[in-house]
């Protein structure tokens, strides 16, 4: 059986390199030469299909101690040689007849990579010693299902990262924006499960599968291969997500005469994933120091003159040290203030009941806040205070999570362009003084006789989220109930570390595209910190 795999590495890799020893110059294909190309990856698809099908019957009926590889070669019900011997047929007709000068490499080729790519990638995921039987398989019921669910949910994932690739190549060669090897490798940038809606289907469908049908002791015991250390079901999935893009990447690489560096090609980083187990080299790294810098808000005011001056003290600690900065601005009571804090920080809690309950995610970021003294007018209720308009206008932060890092969140007050609603719907609140002062004047620092306000806002928050961590995804989100934001302020503009919080809970998340539910999931906690001296999750935001 070794002697047999290494062989069929030989024969791939071998022809493989032959076939780009001498890349194409641009040209544009026939009519039979591009179906020559699509036609040959199609079946190509089919015979990796059927490779999976195969090694799930082996796995499902397998007895204990039975060899499933060799189970794989035996093909008992002929399934992969048909589907080979059609490839085998499309090879030798069309290709042959009008064979195309980039895209194509040979019958045997194609038909290698897929088998060898396909059982590469059953070692990757469950481990060479439980496929070779020297280790059991699982007997109870729960284990089954969660290997079936797997090794079914897997195959489709494969499918559409393949399915995607040909899209982009049918569509290139017809159009003729394909006329080289190198207009075709870039079809490998709408593979990603963020690019690609069909690959993100069929990655989302088998993270909530394997959510519902796996616990991590099952993974433990029965995905012995190089997702084994993953920490978590989501972790679990991001390592699956990346190993099957690397193994379809090496694959269409061989198919189709190509050079993509599978590598970046998997997850987006050259980190040595790709071949799995593949190893960095060896490097001494240094390490020197670092510094921290905090920065505090900018104020822009649109109008003039008085005179205030004031200290700020900043102890950052990389060596221990304290820098005191005095700045001096000259302000009147302004009309309009527009506050940004570039060090803004956010700690919320969603519950997401498809990944077992609340999810915490914390992050840096800025705010932009306008506030319109000219507004200025008595507050609701007893007491005579004074407040004025606010107005969050916009809002960016990179956050990361339990499971790991998000790329990006783009968050911003929702203007009522969407897709879920014609109407604006700004995030509008008050300033209001604590303690009434000064007649016609907001008693908050430094303005009047000083002091704190109160801070409410109702949110409506339209976000963009672009991630890679725990799987890709790229969605537009919205809610339809405003978030209740509060909190104390010491001066204008907030103090460091002055925050809000929301007041209200369970506010349901929708996706833009069909206003449906995102996950069932929910807004229960929210903390919004204007200038943070540090961002990390808060014990309860």
């Amino acid at each position: 059986m070794k002697r047999s795999i290494q062989a069929l590495r030989g024969i791939a890799v071998g022809l493989a390199i032959f076939s780009m020893a001498s890349p194409a110059a641009a040209q544009l294909q026939t009519k039979n030469q591009a179906k020559c190309i699509t036609g040959i990856n199609k079946q190509a698809g089919k015979v990796s299909a059927a490779v999976e099908r195969v090694a799930q019957d082996c796995l499902r009926f397998s007895l204990s101690g039975q060899n499933i590889l060799d189970c794989v070669t035996a093909d008992r019900d002929g399934r992969i040689q048909k589907a080979a011997a059609k490839l085998n047929q499309i090879a030798g007709g069309i290709c042959a007849s009008d064979k195309p000068s980039f895209g194509f490499t040979s019958g045997l080729v194609a038909n290698a990579a897929s088998l060898l790519q396909e059982r590469g990638l059953a070692e990757d995921i469950f481990g060479v010693d439980l496929l070779t039987g020297a280790i059991p398989a699982a007997t109870d019921a729960a284990s089954r299902t969660c290997r079936d669910t797997v090794a079914r949910d897997y195959g489709r994932v494969s499918a559409a990262i393949s399915k995607a690739f040909g899209a982009c190549k049918k569509t290139g060669l017809s159009t003729g924006s394909i006329a080289s090897q190198a207009d075709l490798q870039k079809c490998f940038d709408q593979i990603s499960s963020a690019a690609n809606a069909f690959v993100q289907k069929a990655m989302t469908t088998f993270m909530l599968d394997a959510v519902g049908s796996c616990d991590m002791s099952q993974l433990d015991q029965i995905f012995g291969g190089v997702c084994n250390d993953s920490v978590g079901v989501l972790s679990f999935g991001a390592c699956l997500d990346r190993t099957v893009h690397c193994r379809t990447c090496l694959g269409l690489n061989a198919i189709d005469g190509l050079s993509a560096d599978c590598d970046m090609v998997d997850d987006g980083q050259a980190n040595y994933t790709c071949p799995p187990g593949s190893a960095p080299p060896t490097t001494t790294t240094t390490e020197g120091g670092s510094t921290t810098t905090l920065d505090t808000s900018t104020t822009t005011l649109q109008s003039t003159t008085t005179t205030h001056t004031t200290t700020t003290t900043h102890t950052t600690t990389t060596t221990t040290r304290t820098t005191t900065t005095t700045s001096t601005t000259t302000t009147t009571l302004p009309s309009v203030l527009i506050w940004d804090f570039p060090n803004a920080c956010v700690d919320v809690s969603i519950n997401v009941p498809a990944l077992g309950g609340d999810q915490r995610i914390t992050g840096p970021g800025s705010v932009q806040v306008k506030v319109d003294l000219s507004t200025l007018k008595d507050a609701p209720g007893p007491g005579g205070k004074q407040q004025v308009d606010v107005q969050v206008t916009n809002i960016n932060f990179y956050v990361s999570d339990d499971q790991g890092d998000f790329s990006s969140v783009t968050l911003y007050p929702d203007t009522g362009v969407q897709a879920h609603g014609p109407d604006p719907r700004p995030s509008l609140g008050t300033v209001v003084e604590d303690v009434k002062g000064t007649k016609q004047v907001l008693d908050i620092t430094p303005y009047g006789q000083g002091g704190t306000g109160t801070v409410s806002v109702a949110s409506f928050i339209h976000a963009e989220i672009n991630t890679t961590t725990p799987f890709p995804v790229h969605a537009y989100l919205h809610h339809d109930v405003a978030i209740n934001l509060v909190g104390t302020v010491h001066s204008l503009p907030p103090a460091l570390d002055d925050f809000v919080v929301m007041t209200n809970t369970s506010v349901p998340i929708k996706q833009d595209s069909n206003d449906a539910g995102f996950l069932s999931a929910a807004i229960d906690s929210v903390k919004l910190t204007f200038n943070a001296s540090s961002c990390t999750a808060a014990a309860n935001p």
